[in-house]
């Protein structure tokens, strides 16, 4: 992961490796952190930011291989896998 400036192009940081593995899902900017999920069913969460800082790498069960984006919706994250739906958030 880089991160560059947006005015000027140039890099702020990175790279930087998250989880290992493919990434075919699409990354996501909620609530200050970006999201990155693997086809491995890993999500990296990351502080959006002037310095690359890794929050947290957070894994589905085995058999939670997945290829989706996840989705936004109020306070709470959904993510899919070809068998269940996640919903995370607090109540």
């Amino acid at each position: 992961m880089t991160c560059l400036d947006a005015k000027s192009g140039a890099v702020v940081w990175g790279p930087e490796r998250t989880a290992k593995g493919i990434v075919s899902a699409s990354p996501i900017l909620a609530d200050g952190k970006i999201y990155i999920t693997n086809e491995e069913g890993v999500t990296s969460v990351m502080a959006a930011g002037p310095e690359f800082k890794l929050l947290a790498k957070n894994t589905l069960p085995s058999d939670g291989k997945t290829l989706s984006t996840l989705a936004v919706s109020g306070n709470r994250l959904y993510l899919r896998t070809p068998t269940d739906l996640y919903c995370i958030g607090k109540n």
